[in-house]
């Protein structure tokens, strides 16, 4: 029973997050300004309120629901407990509560991510409670602060079997909601971190147009949009010499009749066409290698059938 207890109370922190993230792209970024106050006062209360119930559903999931009952509570069984919960009469341990067991622990929560969490509340409070009039820099920081924090705190709690943040969002967000964030200039930011934490090689992506294509071997996928092109084909890069920054269509460039297929460069921009040979399989951007009549040097003659 406390698995649906777990559903129910992430279905609830989604709810808030969605719409946090439909305040977050909504507003005109044509020209980079910051947030309204009015969206950015509905965003933060959103991930504030989507944060306190992933928490929740954390520790329902760790320790069942009497991971999360306040003490007078603690001695009632679980069917009592679940009952209470049916009935919205659960008393909960507050918010305080569960990050600080979370921080000390450190299995969710660790040391940089309190630093945030307490910038974060902060901020929330100054707008709820003190209704703290924010200036233009403020306004247009906090349109990345707050991203930030969905992307590295929130989320990682939220959907912890995730690997990868843009992988959660896409699945429980609308499509649209999720093309139009892939465009959020502060989420490109950060996709474009989340991809530099965890690969060597990252370009710009053929489909977003954001610089978070990694094309490291067996990995290449962009952490922005989602899109796989472990199909693919990468080179390195004759003009720039970028490690596996030329790209090609591995699936058609046997359809060619001279088995040949435009490439192009993911960081200079230049192009080449791309021979692979049969007997080597050498791959062979064929501009940049005039004059030299071999793909592999001794063994293989171009174009050889």
């Amino acid at each position: 029973m406390s698995i649906e207890v777990v559903q129910k109370v992430r279905n609830n922190a989604w709810l808030f997050l969605r719409r946090a993230i439909k305040e977050l792209i909504s507003h005109d970024d044509f020209n980079d300004d910051g947030l309204t106050e009015e969206k950015a006062i509905m965003a933060t209360t959103m991930i504030q309120m989507s944060f306190e119930l992933s928490l929740v559903a954390y520790f329902v999931k760790k320790k069942g629901i009497l991971g999360i009952v306040q003490t007078k509570d603690a001695s009632l069984s679980e069917i009592d407990l679940l009952e209470k919960f049916e009935n919205n009469d659960l008393k909960t341990k507050s918010f305080e509560s569960l990050k600080t067991e979370a921080l000390s622990n450190d299995f969710l929560l660790n040391s940089d991510d309190e630093f945030f969490i307490d910038q974060f509340q902060r901020t929330r409070n100054k707008f709820v409670h003190l209704h703290y009039n924010y200036d233009k820099g403020e306004l247009y920081d906090l349109k990345y602060d707050l991203t930030y924090f969905l992307i590295k705190v929130l989320i990682p709690a939220l959907a912890e079997e995730e690997t990868d943040p843009s992988q959660a969002i896409a699945a429980n967000i609308d499509s649209t909601d999720f093309r139009n964030l892939v465009k959020f200039p502060p989420y490109a930011y950060e996709m474009y971190k989340v991809a530099r934490e965890n690969s060597e090689t990252v370009y710009r992506c053929l489909h977003c147009g954001n610089d978070s294509l990694a094309t490291d071997y067996g990995s290449e996928y962009c952490y922005s949009c989602c899109e796989d092109f472990s199909h693919a084909g990468f080179i390195d890069c004759p003009y720039c010499k970028a490690k596996r920054a030329m790209v090609y269509d591995t699936l058609n460039i046997e359809y060619q009749s001279d088995k040949t297929i435009k490439g192009l460069c993911l960081k200079c921009d230049e192009d080449d066409l791309v021979y692979v040979c049969k007997k080597c399989e050498s791959e062979v951007p064929l501009e940049a290698n005039i004059g030299r009549g071999k793909c592999c040097p001794g063994f293989c003659e171009m174009y050889d059938n």
